[in-house]
C-alpha cells in the first residue's frame, strides 16, 4: 500500500491547482493530467511512461488520444460541463484502433468528473464515477495507476451485481420448480419478471408498478396472483391501461406476456423478487442472461452444449472487425451527405446471424454497436453540414428484427430474445427517452430453436458467434454416435479429425453472399491438421480473405479454454490484415494464411516416401486399459513371485513426464504375444489371470455397447460407416489395443532408441533422449528407432525444432509432435559429406556429456532445458549452439537466411526427386557413412 498520508497531501495540492483551472479542453488538459500523475506519486505523466497527445491512426487521418499509457489506461479529456456519456464512443474508437499495448482501463474526464471503464469486465457503463473534489477519499479507484499498482476499489462493479442478481433469479426459479410449477412456465415467469424490472428502471413501466406489486404481496396487503399476474396481463393489453392500480401501463409484447395465467407464488420466491427488484436494473449488464442460462446447466450439460459466459470485450474481438471497422472506415471516408445516406440505408438493412446464439450475448453486443454506428453517421453528417447542428430527436433506424439466432436449447432461445429486446430498451433509455421501444418486437421468427448444422438458415449478410467447443474425438461421447453418423452423411467432404467448429465455418462461408463477412470463435486447433484443411484452408481456397485473426488467447468466463478467432470476408478485402499473436499483441501482415502465424506458410510441404518407408518413427504402445495392463513395481514383483513365467511378459513402461524428470520408468506393462487365448495362458498364467479378471469384462462391456450403437446407426443410416474397434479388441482381449510390434521388434536390435514426449511445454524446446531398448514406451511418447548420435543431433537441432513448431498441432497451447504433420515431411540432409556427419555426431556427444553431468548433479532434463531461457553463461546452451552450427553445415544451409524457407525448398526438392524415382538420402545415418555412434549414453531400464 502507498503512504496514504503523503498521497492525500499530494492530492490536496492537486485540488488547489484544479480550483484555478477554467476547464479548457485544449489549453489545460495536458497540465491537468500531468499534475494528476504527480498527485498519484509519479514525477509526471511522461516519466511514468504515458504519452500525451498520442497518435492514433484512422483510415484516412491521424487522431490524438489525450493520454495513452500502454497496457494501463487511455484518457480522453473534455471541457468542463461536457456530458461524458456522449464522448464514450470516441474513447472506445481510440481503444479499438490501438493494435499493441491496449490498456485495460479507459477514463473520460471533463475536469469535474472521472468516468472509469474496465474493458476487461464492463465496457458499456463506467465501473466508477469519481467527482474530482472527492479524490482524497476515492483515490483507491485509481489503484491501477499508482507507481506500485494495487487492486482498485470500485463502487459500481456491475458485473458482480449482475451475477448476484442472476443467481437470485435462478434461485427463485428453482423454488418455483420445487413447488411443482412446470419448468417451462417457471422459466417464462422469470423472464417476464426480469423484463418488467428492466422496464420500470428504464422509464417504460410507470411508478415502479412491478416492484410495488411484489412488495405488497410480501407484506400481505395484496395477493401476488392478482397484482403480479394482473400487471403482466395489462402489459399484454394493447394501448395504455386507462385507470386503476395499473393506470398508464403500456402495451409491451403479445408473445412474452401472452402466457400470464397466474399460479400461487411461494413466499420464498416473493421475498427473492422483492430483494432483486430493489436493484437498479438499468445498470445491470445483459450478460446476466448468459449467467442465468448457466445457472440452469449442470457441469456435464454445460460441457455438452459448449455454453460459456463471455465478456463484452471478448465478443468485440468478433464484432469489431466483422461489423464495426468496415462501417467506421466508410463513414470516416465519406465526403457527401449522399454517401452517408447510402451507408445508413445499408446499415438499416443489414442482416446478422449467430447460428449458435446461446443466450444472445453476441447479438446484444452487435445491436449496441450498430446503434453506435447510427450516432457516428449523424456526427459525420453534422461535420459535413455548415450548420453543424447536432440532432437529438432522431428515432432508431436499426431494429432487432435485423438479427437472427439459432440454438438447440429452447430456454437459451427465450433468453436470447429477451436479451435483444432489452438491448433496445437500454439504448432508448440512454438516449434520454427520445425513443420509445414499445411495443417490443416479436422475435419468434428471428431467433429459433434448431440445429444450425442441419436446419435451414435465413438470408444474412454477416455471421458471428461462438460455436460449441468440441473436438472430433469427444463428439461421439457428447452427442452420440448417431449424431456423428448424421454429420458424416451430411458433410462427407469433411474428413479426418476436424473439430466440430469446422462445420460451422463451412456453412457460414457457403451461405454468405459475395462480400459478406463472418467472425467466429474457434478451438485453437483450427489452424492445425484436418481442422485447418477443411476450415481455414477451405475459406482461402474458395476465394475468402481472412481480415483479422487471433492465433491463441484464453477465453473469458468459467470455461478454462484457449481459443482462436477468425474474421473473414467472402471475396477480396482491401483492408490491411491484422494478426493478433495473443489477446493484446497485433501486427499488420501482408496476408493471413491458414497457419494463423506470421511465418512462412508450410502447408505446401509434402510428405516424403523416404521418411515413412522403411518406418523409423513410431507412436508408443496404446494399452487400452491402463488399470489392467500397467502395474506398479510392487504389483509386478508380487505377480512374478506368484508366477515366475510372467516375468517374460513384464516390461518397464515409460511415459513422457518420466523422460523429462527421471529418465527411468516407474511402472511395468504386460505385453503378451500369443495367437490365441490358450497360448497366452500357457506363456504367462499369472499375467493372463490378471487380464482375465480386469481387462476382459471391460472389453466385453464396450463391445456390447458398440454393437448396440452400430445397430442404431445402421437403422437410421443404412450406408453409414461403422467402427468395430471394440469387437476387434475383444477378439484379442489379452493383448494391448495397439502394441506396436514393429517398433519393439526394431528397437531391440540395439540397446537404445530415441524418445520424445509427444506433447511439449510451450515454455521449453522439445527434449529428445536415448532410453534402454528394454523399455516399452506409452502412447504419449514418440519413438525413433535410431541408436546413433548423428540422428539424435539432427532431431535435437534448431532447424528441426523450427520445422516442428511450424508444422505441429497443439494441445491447448502446448506443441504436439505428430508423424503426418512433422516427421513425414521433414527433409534430412541430402548426401552430406562424411566429415559433416561426424561433426554432428561429435557435437551431439558434447550435448549428451553436459546433460549427463547435470543429471548426476541432480538436475532433470526438464530443469536443464528450462534454464536455457535464463540469462548468463550456460554450458548446455553453448553445446547446442555448436550442434546447430554442425547441423547447418551438414545441410549446406545459409544461417543468415530463413532456415524454414530453406528446409521447405529442400522438402520440395526431395519430393520432386522421389516422384521421378531418383535417389535421396533417407532419415538416419547416411548409407555407407560410419562413426555416427560416438557415445553409449542412455537411461537404463530399472530392475524388477
Amino acid at each position: 500500500m502507498p503512504d496514504e498520508n503523503a498521497l492525500k497531501e499530494r492530492i490536496a495540492k492537486f485540488l488547489k491547482h484544479f480550483a484555478l483551472l477554467d476547464g479548457d479542453e485544449k489549453g489545460e488538459a495536458q497540465v491537468f493530467l500531468d499534475r494528476f500523475f504527480q498527485a498519484l506519486g509519479h514525477e509526471g505523466a511522461k516519466e511514468a511512461g504515458a504519452v500525451l497527445e498520442d497518435r492514433v491512426r484512422g483510415e484516412d487521418s491521424i487522431h490524438f488520444a489525450d493520454l495513452m499509457w500502454n497496457d494501463v489506461v487511455l484518457f480522453e479529456m473534455k471541457k468542463r460541463g461536457e456530458d461524458l456519456k456522449r464522448h464514450y464512443a470516441q474513447a472506445e474508437r481510440y481503444w479499438l484502433q490501438k493494435t499493441k499495448g491496449r490498456p485495460r482501463y479507459v477514463v473520460t474526464c471533463n475536469f469535474d468528473e472521472f468516468w472509469i471503464y474496465d474493458f476487461e469486465h464492463q465496457m458499456y457503463q463506467p465501473i466508477e464515477i469519481v467527482p474530482t473534489p472527492q479524490l482524497h477519499t476515492r483515490w483507491e479507484a485509481f489503484g491501477f495507476m499508482l507507481p506500485k499498482p494495487i487492486e482498485p476499489l470500485f463502487d459500481q462493479n456491475l458485473e458482480e451485481v449482475s451475477k448476484s442478481a442472476a443467481g437470485s433469479i435462478a434461485d427463485m426459479t428453482a423454488s418455483l420448480i420445487a413447488a411443482g410449477i412446470d419448468r417451462h412456465r417457471a422459466q417464462r415467469f422469470a423472464m417476464q419478471c426480469v423484463t418488467a424490472m428492466f422496464a420500470e428502471d428504464t422509464a417504460l413501466l410507470p411508478r415502479h408498478l412491478f416492484t410495488r406489486a411484489v412488495a405488497d404481496s410480501v407484506e400481505g396487503s395484496a395477493d401476488a396472483f392478482d397484482v403480479v399476474f394482473g400487471l403482466f396481463r395489462e402489459m399484454n393489453s394493447p394501448g395504455k391501461t386507462a385507470g386503476g392500480r395499473f393506470e398508464g401501463t403500456p402495451y409491451f409484447n403479445g408473445d412474452l406476456y401472452a402466457d400470464a395465467a397466474g399460479f400461487a407464488l411461494p413466499e420464498e420466491a416473493l421475498v427473492t423478487l422483492k430483494h432483486v427488484s430493489a436493484l437498479d436494473w438499468s445498470k445491470i449488464q445483459p450478460e446476466i442472461f448468459g449467467t442465468l442460462f448457466e445457472q440452469f446447466l449442470d457441469d456435464e450439460q454445460r460441457h455438452s452444449l459448449g455454453a460459456h459466459f463471455t465478456t463484452a470485450r471478448d465478443i468485440m474481438r468478433v464484432v469489431r472487425p466483422t461489423i464495426v471497422d468496415p462501417f467506421v472506415e466508410r463513414i470516416q471516408r465519406a465526403r457527401t451527405q449522399k454517401t452517408l445516406g447510402e451507408i445508413e440505408t445499408e446499415l438499416t438493412q443489414l442482416k446478422i446471424i449467430d447460428p449458435a446464439c446461446g443466450s444472445g450475448n453476441f447479438l446484444y453486443v452487435a445491436y449496441r454497436e450498430l446503434r453506435k454506428l447510427e450516432t457516428l453517421i449523424e456526427e459525420k453528417r453534422n461535420t459535413l453540414s455548415k450548420r453543424r447542428r447536432v440532432r437529438t430527436d432522431r428515432l432508431a433506424l436499426v431494429s432487432p428484427n435485423q438479427f437472427y439466432g439459432i440454438d438447440v436449447d429452447s430456454f437459451a432461445i427465450e433468453i436470447a430474445r429477451i436479451t435483444l429486446l432489452i438491448a433496445k430498451q437500454l439504448t432508448a433509455f440512454e438516449r434520454s427517452g427520445v425513443e420509445n421501444p414499445l411495443p417490443l418486437d416479436n422475435l419468434d421468427q428471428n431467433i429459433v430453436v434448431g440445429d444450425a448444422l442441419f436446419d435451414s438458415w435465413p438470408e444474412f449478410d454477416i455471421c458471428i458467434g461462438n460455436p460449441p467447443y468440441i473436438g472430433r474425438r469427444q463428439l461421439a461421447g457428447l452427442r452420440g454416435p448417431a449424431y456423428v453418423a448424421k454429420l458424416d452423411s451430411e458433410f462427407p467432404e469433411v474428413g479426418g479429425l476436424a473439430d466440430y467448429v469446422v462445420y460451422w465455418i463451412r456453412l457460414a462461408h457457403e451461405r454468405l453472399s459475395g462480400g459478406g463477412r463472418a467472425g467466429l470463435v474457434c478451438t485453437n486447433s483450427i489452424a492445425q491438421s484436418s481442422s485447418r484443411k477443411h476450415g481455414l484452408d477451405y475459406i482461402i481456397e474458395t476465394g475468402g480473405t481472412v481480415t483479422e485473426a487471433v492465433t491463441s488467447m484464453p477465453w473469458s468466463g468459467k470455461a478454462a479454454v484457449t481459443v482462436a478467432i477468425i474474421n473473414w470476408t467472402k471475396g477480396p478485402d482491401d483492408r490491411k490484415p491484422i494478426l493478433w499473436t495473443d489477446r493484446d499483441t497485433a501486427i499488420e501482415v501482408k496476408e493471413i494464411n491458414g497457419s494463423l502465424r506470421q511465418t512462412l506458410d508450410l502447408s505446401g510441404a509434402k510428405g516424403l516416401k523416404s521418411n515413412s518407408r522403411p518406418k523409423v518413427f513410431f507412436q508408443g504402445q496404446t494399452v487400452g486399459n491402463t488399470e489392467a495392463f500397467v502395474l506398479t513395481t510392487e504389483e509386478a514383483r508380487a505377480l512374478t513371485k506368484e508366477d515366475p513365467a510372467s516375468r517374460t511378459v513384464l516390461h518397464p513402461y515409460i511415459i513422457g513426464d518420466e523422460i523429462l524428470k527421471t529418465g527411468r520408468p516407474g511402472r511395468w506393462v504386460i505385453d503378451i504375444v500369443a495367437p490365441d487365448a490358450t497360448a497366452a495362458r500357457a506363456v504367462a498364467p499369472g499375467a493372463y489371470g490378471r487380464l482375465r479378471l480386469r481387462a476382459l469384462p471391460e472389453r466385453e462391456k464396450k463391445a456390447r455397447a458398440e454393437a448396440i450403437t452400430n445397430a442404431e446407426i445402421r437403422r437410421e443410416h443404412p450406408n453409414a460407416r461403422l467402427n468395430w474397434h471394440h469387437r476387434n479388441f475383444l477378439a484379442r482381449w489379452w493383448q494391448q489395443s495397439y502394441r506396436r510390434a514393429e517398433l519393439f521388434d526394431k528397437v531391440t536390435e540395439s540397446d537404445r532408441y530415441i524418445v520424445l514426449s509427444r506433447v511439449a511445454s510451450e515454455n521449453r524446446r522439445p527434449v529428445f533422449a536415448f532410453v534402454s531398448s528394454e523399455n516399452r514406451a506409452s502412447d504419449a511418447v514418440q519413438c525413433f528407432s535410431f541408436d546413433d548420435d548423428y540422428s539424435l543431433g539432427i532431431l535435437h537441432s534448431t532447424p528441426h525444432q523450427y520445422w516442428f513448431l511450424e508444422r505441429c498441432t497443439f494441445l491447448e497451447v502446448r506443441p504436439r509432435y505428430t508423424p503426418t504433420t512433422v516427421f513425414d515431411s521433414f527433409p534430412w540432409p541430402q548426401d552430406p559429406d562424411p566429415g559433416s556427419v561426424q561433426s554432428v555426431a561429435n557435437a551431439m556427444r558434447v550435448v549428451l556429456e553436459v546433460r549427463a553431468e547435470l543429471t548426476d548433479a541432480g538436475l532433470s532434463l526438464a530443469a536443464q532445458y528450462e534454464s536455457l531461457s535464463d540469462p548468463g553463461v550456460n554450458r548446455l546452451r553453448n553445446a547446442h549452439n555448436a550442434l546447430d552450427e554442425a547441423v547447418v553445415a551438414a545441410y549446406g544451409l545459409n544461417d543468415r537466411e530463413d532456415l524454414v524457407a530453406q528446409l521447405l525448398a529442400l522438402n520440395l526438392k526431395v519430393f520432386a526427386e522421389e516422384s521421378v524415382g531418383g535417389a535421396v538420402t533417407p532419415p538416419g545415418p547416411p548409407p555407407g557413412v560410419g562413426g555416427t555412434r560416438t557415445t553409449d549414453f542412455f537411461f537404463p531400464a530399472p530392475e524388477l
